[in-house]
Protein backbone atom coordinates (compact mmCIF):
# COMPACT_ATOMS: atom_id res chain seq x y z
CA UNK A 1 0.00 0.00 0.00
CA UNK A 2 1.44 3.02 -1.15
CA UNK A 3 1.22 6.52 0.92
CA UNK A 4 -1.13 9.12 -0.83
CA UNK A 5 1.44 11.93 -2.54
CA UNK A 6 0.35 15.20 0.02
CA UNK A 7 -1.33 14.21 3.14
CA UNK A 8 -3.29 15.86 5.87
CA UNK A 9 -0.21 16.82 7.76
CA UNK A 10 1.66 18.32 4.40
CA UNK A 11 -1.27 20.89 4.07
CA UNK A 12 -0.56 23.97 6.18
CA UNK A 13 -2.81 27.00 5.90
CA UNK A 14 -1.39 30.11 3.89
CA UNK A 15 0.45 33.03 6.33
CA UNK A 16 -1.65 36.00 6.93
CA UNK A 17 1.63 38.00 5.30
CA UNK A 18 0.36 35.90 2.22
CA UNK A 19 -3.33 36.17 2.30
CA UNK A 20 -2.77 39.93 2.18
CA UNK A 21 0.04 39.73 -0.34
CA UNK A 22 -2.75 37.84 -2.39
CA UNK A 23 -5.31 40.35 -1.46
CA UNK A 24 -3.49 43.46 -2.66
CA UNK A 25 -2.41 41.53 -5.84
CA UNK A 26 -5.97 41.10 -6.56
CA UNK A 27 -7.17 44.79 -5.82
CA UNK A 28 -4.20 45.73 -7.78
CA UNK A 29 -4.77 43.86 -10.95
CA UNK A 30 -8.78 44.47 -10.40
CA UNK A 31 -8.76 48.03 -10.37
CA UNK A 32 -11.91 47.92 -7.98
CA UNK A 33 -13.25 49.83 -4.61
CA UNK A 34 -14.00 47.66 -1.10
CA UNK A 35 -14.90 48.14 1.68
CA UNK A 36 -13.87 47.22 5.66
CA UNK A 37 -15.44 48.18 8.92
CA UNK A 38 -14.18 48.49 12.65
CA UNK A 39 -15.63 49.97 15.61
CA UNK A 40 -13.59 52.30 17.42
CA UNK A 41 -14.85 54.26 20.82
CA UNK A 42 -18.09 52.67 20.16
CA UNK A 43 -18.46 54.55 16.57
CA UNK A 44 -18.64 52.06 13.47
CA UNK A 45 -15.69 52.87 10.97
CA UNK A 46 -15.97 52.27 7.55
CA UNK A 47 -12.80 52.05 5.10
CA UNK A 48 -13.31 52.27 1.62
CA UNK A 49 -10.62 51.16 -0.83
CA UNK A 50 -10.54 52.12 -4.27
CA UNK A 51 -7.20 50.91 -6.23
CA UNK A 52 -5.92 51.83 -10.25
CA UNK A 53 -3.22 51.52 -12.36
CA UNK A 54 -1.24 54.61 -13.63
CA UNK A 55 -0.05 54.49 -17.10
CA UNK A 56 3.48 56.09 -17.10
CA UNK A 57 4.28 59.26 -17.72
CA UNK A 58 0.71 59.85 -17.10
CA UNK A 59 -1.29 61.85 -14.22
CA UNK A 60 -4.94 61.13 -12.59
CA UNK A 61 -7.59 60.84 -9.60
CA UNK A 62 -9.14 58.31 -7.22
CA UNK A 63 -12.31 59.14 -5.31
CA UNK A 64 -13.20 56.81 -2.43
CA UNK A 65 -16.27 56.99 -1.82
CA UNK A 66 -18.26 56.98 1.37
CA UNK A 67 -21.42 54.86 1.79
CA UNK A 68 -24.84 56.59 2.50
CA UNK A 69 -25.34 58.21 5.69
CA UNK A 70 -21.58 58.41 6.31
CA UNK A 71 -19.37 61.02 6.16
CA UNK A 72 -15.39 60.90 5.81
CA UNK A 73 -12.64 61.80 8.66
CA UNK A 74 -9.69 60.85 7.47
CA UNK A 75 -8.10 59.09 4.50
CA UNK A 76 -4.93 58.53 2.49
CA UNK A 77 -3.51 57.22 -0.36
CA UNK A 78 -0.91 54.34 -1.05
CA UNK A 79 1.34 54.07 -3.72
CA UNK A 80 2.87 50.51 -3.16
CA UNK A 81 6.17 51.93 -2.45
CA UNK A 82 6.79 53.13 -5.60
CA UNK A 83 9.14 56.10 -5.53
CA UNK A 84 8.87 57.02 -9.48
CA UNK A 85 4.93 58.05 -8.13
CA UNK A 86 4.05 61.68 -6.64
CA UNK A 87 1.01 62.52 -4.95
CA UNK A 88 -0.17 66.13 -5.94
CA UNK A 89 -3.08 66.21 -3.24
CA UNK A 90 -5.11 64.24 -1.08
CA UNK A 91 -8.26 65.35 1.21
CA UNK A 92 -11.80 65.34 1.44
CA UNK A 93 -14.22 66.05 -0.92
CA UNK A 94 -17.62 66.48 -2.77
CA UNK A 95 -18.44 64.31 -5.39
CA UNK A 96 -22.06 65.99 -6.29
CA UNK A 97 -19.82 69.03 -6.90
CA UNK A 98 -17.07 67.27 -9.08
CA UNK A 99 -19.82 66.79 -10.87
CA UNK A 100 -20.75 70.51 -11.45
CA UNK A 101 -18.33 73.01 -10.98
CA UNK A 102 -14.53 70.62 -10.87
CA UNK A 103 -15.36 69.83 -6.84
CA UNK A 104 -15.29 71.48 -3.18
CA UNK A 105 -14.67 70.63 0.04
CA UNK A 106 -17.71 71.69 1.70
CA UNK A 107 -19.98 69.11 2.77
CA UNK A 108 -17.64 66.07 1.61
CA UNK A 109 -18.85 62.79 0.89
CA UNK A 110 -15.42 60.96 -0.12
CA UNK A 111 -11.77 61.40 -0.10
CA UNK A 112 -9.39 62.38 -3.48
CA UNK A 113 -5.83 61.76 -4.24
CA UNK A 114 -4.13 62.93 -7.34
CA UNK A 115 -1.03 61.20 -8.75
CA UNK A 116 1.53 61.50 -11.10
CA UNK A 117 4.03 58.80 -11.84
CA UNK A 118 7.11 59.93 -13.41
CA UNK A 119 8.41 56.39 -13.98
CA UNK A 120 8.71 54.38 -17.26
CA UNK A 121 6.31 51.85 -16.13
CA UNK A 122 2.70 51.70 -15.01
CA UNK A 123 2.28 52.00 -10.84
CA UNK A 124 -0.37 50.70 -8.97
CA UNK A 125 -1.99 53.55 -6.57
CA UNK A 126 -5.23 53.61 -4.07
CA UNK A 127 -7.07 56.04 -2.50
CA UNK A 128 -8.33 55.42 0.86
CA UNK A 129 -11.47 57.28 2.98
CA UNK A 130 -12.11 56.56 6.55
CA UNK A 131 -15.93 57.28 7.24
CA UNK A 132 -17.90 58.01 10.24
CA UNK A 133 -22.12 58.15 10.53
CA UNK A 134 -23.49 61.18 9.95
Amino acid sequence: MSAAPFSRRDRRRPSPALAIAMLALVLALGGTGYAATQTAGGVKLVYEYIAGSLAPHAGGYWDAVCPSGTRPVGGGFNTESDKNVIVTDSAPFSQAIRRIAGGSTQNPDSWTATFYNTGTASATVQTIVVCAPD
